[in-house]
């Protein structure tokens, strides 16, 4: 149980969020760079629907590597466990969550991007800041969630 509030709860759609934002900020730029202000009308949605399966991906590496420290004796009910204490509801939940943030984080980079650009400056300095006012971007959603849409029940 505590394995699935700490993956769906707490740290999936953050984890997720982060390491794209790390992965894909250089592509944003690059796409800003090659097709304009537009892009983010193909970029945005591309990044909501990608977010659920990133999100799933981390669930089942989570889900494999449990499984890899259990012993052998328990897998099978370690891992039954862990599955039945998933719900359908906190599962869609989660995966919504995960494309909001990466929509706005995209949104955002796509627009920081754009304004560097026009101001001339270098992309490394552009990429750079992308990271640092991502992650803290990404934090302040995360703590708007948490307070104001889904407060954490742990019962």
């Amino acid at each position: 149980m505590l394995m699935i509030l700490l993956v769906l709860q707490l740290a999936g759609p953050l984890m997720v969020t982060v390491v794209a934002l790390m992965q894909l900020a250089p592509t944003w730029l690059e796409r800003v760079e090659e097709f304009g202000p537009g892009v983010g009308r193909l970029t945005v949605p591309a990044a909501a629907l990608v977010a659920p399966l990133l999100l799933t991906v981390f669930l089942v590496a989570t889900l494999v590597s449990g499984a890899l420290v259990t012993p052998r004796a328990d897998l099978a009910g370690e891992l039954g466990d862990v599955l039945s204490g998933i719900q359908l509801r906190d599962l869609l939940v989660t995966w919504l969550r995960t494309s909001v943030f990466f929509a706005i984080i995209c949104a955002w980079c796509v627009r920081r991007c754009r304004l560097g650009l026009w101001r001339q400056v270098p992309q490394g300095e552009i990429v750079s800041e992308l990271l640092n006012h991502g992650i803290v971007l990404i934090l302040l959603l995360k703590l708007v969630w948490i307070v104001a849409v889904d407060p954490i029940k742990l019962q």
